[in-house]
């Protein structure tokens, strides 16, 4: 039982992937499989059974499945507590909608942990204690089965542990046949011949498995739609003009420590585009191409939830230098996109919200973006690990790249790109010349919303906008437009392109604060040491592309100059019109909290699900209740169980049969004392036996309503009942203390239901 149930735990390695995993799995094994034997060794019955198992459960489940809430990693706490009953009933779903491996997350060992100590449990007992041992095979299958299907799509080397599943089991079934008339010797003989052909066919097997193509695997988790859409929340790209106005533009939204000027913090990468607005692509989105042309992924490829360790294949525009750690404190920004910086390998919260925040984390590997369903707000706080993000690909430097993949021209691109492609990038170069052209083509025009300027283009990125940008002389527009066109005119040219949302840190001189180095001094360490304000004009747009050479990053904004008078005067940069907003996703009726537009000098109101001090003890009285009753609830049933037997003896069957039950019912107090009558022997012997005069009178009494010419009656049968509880009351007064209470609670008398003995003796 221990090897079976070892094989199907080990089915849930690529869930956690942990040593603590390991230890957790193990010794619930050991421990249900030890409850198992010794139930079956002292011949404890069902109710013992199940208290020892939860006994067990609540002594190890918290410092081995919720070892963050263990008192000195070994003592269960009241919170820890908490967490394993309900992460026991509700694990199995948040393990389906979290990134793989989870390790000792939070409580996500707890499922493992439960399944595998009442699977050691049952089975055990049902090989014991049963005629049919064989049916035990049911429960370490059960883990196996569960393992796989909870598990993630490529398993854990499963040829070899379906192959050891099947032998073991073969080899069980084989020796654990039931005893018959067959000499030990001729015996012996044929399970040497059952072993050798087991050995036999789990070699054919491991060898036609591997002469195989592998089968799709198909697990739970691909067919559980995602708790976050990006597609559910406007467009960060849409909310940059927000930030680039005032008040917001001068208003402190992040502070940065151990940044490097010049990185970058993306808040958003979008790669589909729809004619309207670039968003996330999706499964359904059907007009909008995504980055390399290939089709739209499943929600579950988009956004999944994890635990705060990012995907080791994120892989953003770049990544070099070595691995430090990026310290975020939010100040004026608000919303659901949390702002990484690339190369980004873990997010950790800080500050009061820190756990809230912490189990709303989602990731998008695809796209290297990191989303918060509680929504950020000031006061909140993080701390990033990654590897420190390469400066813009300068444009002289672009001729060098190669597409690292082909890429699918949007299908609703203005009529403009065409002509200003055969431009700035004929078909007759190199890709590397068309992308240099491009990005040169696009830095030629001008910049509106520079920082201290009012002067703004018209908002929006759609294809009527984009048009009017590349078909103006000259171009005039502020980064949500030029890295819009950028992304079109990169696909166009051979390169899959995505646009990115997020800040440019700068350098502490751009702040304010007093940054000459000494010429001794790293310049370095004072850059990452000290925390740098993002204000709402340091966030932008870019493009970034996909080459040989991974993502990499351009800036396709012109640099800040003048912009000409004809420009003021042809077109519409001296006035700022409305805002031209994308229309609200259906079936939202509260403005979107991931939009960067909705920006507010007030304090935001509490977090509802911030718990009160009624709250908090509340939830601690009924922790207290709910251990309570889990830790009563055996020996509450063993009285259930002895108060409706005694029920039914009372009320139920012919006058005799209740006349019997009343003489029943003070053997069983006797069993339960531990002092059973000498068996086979009459009432009348049975009651000499105890001494009691007042037992040797009932048992005289009952014996005349058994055999007497007729049925007791109504009243005589009341009567046997009250000596009969007479009886019991004086035999439970003799014993004092505990030795009372534990006859109350002792099963022995649940094994035999003597009434009905009786009344077949009766009958015959």
């Amino acid at each position: 039982m221990v090897l079976l149930l070892g094989i199907g735990a080990a089915a849930w390695w690529p869930v956690h992937e942990s040593l603590s995993f390991v230890v957790a799995a193990g010794v619930a094994i050991a421990v249900g499989v030890a409850i198992g034997a010794l139930g079956a060794a002292f011949r404890w019955s069902g109710p013992v059974v199940l208290g020892a198992t939860v006994a067990a459960w609540l002594v190890l489940g918290v410092p081995l499945a919720v070892p963050g809430k263990a008192l000195g990693g070994v003592l269960p706490t009241g919170e820890g507590l908490l967490d394993l009953i309900v992460t026991t009933a509700t694990g199995w779903r948040q393990l389906v909608t979290i990134e793989l491996p989870v390790g000792d997350y939070q409580a996500l060992l707890v499922p493992v942990f439960s399944l595998t100590l009442a699977a050691a449990v049952v089975g055990t007992t049902v090989a014991t204690r049963t005629p049919r041992p064989e049916a035990a095979l049911l429960l370490p299958a059960l883990v196996l089965v569960a393992g796989i299907a909870l598990g993630a799509p490529r398993g854990h080397a499963p040829a070899a542990l379906g192959g050891a599943f099947a032998v073991v089991s073969l080899l069980w079934l084989v020796l654990v046949r039931p005893r018959s008339s067959t000499p030990s010797a001729g015996r012996r003989r044929g399970r040497g011949v059952a072993v050798a052909l087991v050995a036999g066919a789990a070699a054919v097997s491991v060898l036609v498995a591997g002469a195989l193509p592998a089968p799709d695997r198909r697990v739970v988790r691909e067919a559980v739609a995602p708790v976050f859409d990006a597609r559910d929340h406007a467009s960060p790209l849409s909310g940059l003009r927000a930030l680039l106005k005032q008040p917001a533009a001068d208003e402190t939204l992040l502070t940065v420590t151990g940044a490097e000027p010049g990185s970058r913090l993306a808040l958003a990468r979008l790669d589909a585009y729809d004619g309207v607005v670039f968003t996330v692509a999706g499964s359904d989105a059907a007009p909008a191409a995504t980055a390399s042309g290939e089709p739209a992924a499943s929600p579950t490829d988009l956004f999944q939830r994890v635990t705060g360790r990012l995907s080791a294949a994120t892989d953003p525009a770049s990544a070099a230098g070595g691995v430090h750690d990026v310290t975020v404190g939010v100040e004026g920004y608000a919303g659901v996109w949390v702002p990484i910086p690339d190369g980004a390998s873990a997010v950790a919260f800080t500050g009061p919200d820190a756990s809230t925040l912490q189990n709303a984390l989602f990731a998008s590997r695809r796209l290297s973006m990191v989303a918060d369903l509680v929504a950020l707000r000031r006061g909140d706080g993080y701390v990033v690990t990654g590897t420190a993000s390469a400066p813009f690909v300068a444009v002289d430097r672009l001729s060098e790249l190669e597409p690292g993949a082909a890429a699918s021209p949007a299908a609703t691109a203005p009529d403009a790109l065409a002509e200003r492609l055969a431009e700035w990038a004929p078909d007759s170069r190199p890709p590397g010349d068309r992308l240099a052209g491009v990005m040169a083509g696009l830095r030629s025009g001008y910049r509106s919303g520079a920082p201290g300027s009012d002067v703004f283009s018209r908002s929006g990125h759609g294809a009527d906008r984009l048009q009017e940008l590349l078909t103006a002389s000259p171009m005039v527009g502020d980064p949500e437009q030029y890295a819009a066109a950028a992304a079109l005119l990169a696909r166009a040219a051979g390169f899959p392109s995505r646009v990115a949302v997020g800040f440019v840190v700068p350098a502490l001189a751009d702040t304010g604060a007093d940054t000459e180095p000494d010429a001794d001094t790293d310049t370095d360490t004072g850059a990452e040491g000290s925390p740098v304000d993002l204000q709402g004009s340091d966030a932008t747009a870019w493009v970034e592309v996909l080459t040989t050479e991974g993502w990499v990053a351009i800036d396709p904004t012109p640099e800040v100059k003048p912009i000409p008078p004809s420009a003021l005067e042809d077109g519409a940069g001296s006035v700022q019109p409305p805002e031209v907003l994308p229309p609200a996703s259906e079936g939202l009726a509260d403005p979107d909290p991931g939009t960067p537009a909705q920006q507010s000098d007030d304090e935001p109101a509490p977090r509802d699900d911030d718990p009160g001090p009624l709250l908090a003890i509340v939830l601690g009285v009924g922790l207290g209740l709910l251990v309570l009753a889990v830790l009563l609830a055996p020996f509450a049933t063993v009285l259930a169980l002895k108060a409706r037997r005694r029920s039914r003896r009372r009320s139920r069957g012919s006058a005799r049969e209740r006349a019997a039950g009343s003489w029943a019912e003070v053997l069983d107090t006797v069993r339960d004392r531990g002092e059973p009558p000498p068996p086979r022997t009459t009432r009348r012997e049975a009651a000499a036996a105890l001494e009691s005069e007042s037992g040797l009178l009932l048992a005289e009494r009952v014996d005349a309503a058994l055999y007497g010419p007729g049925d007791p009656s109504a009243a005589e049968l009341d009567a046997l009942w009250a000596a009969s509880d007479a009886e019991r009351r004086r035999l439970l007064g003799q014993e004092r203390g505990l030795a009372r209470l534990r006859a109350r609670l002792s099963p022995r008398s649940l094994r035999t239901y003597h009434g009905k003995e009786m009344n077949r003796r009766t009958e015959r």
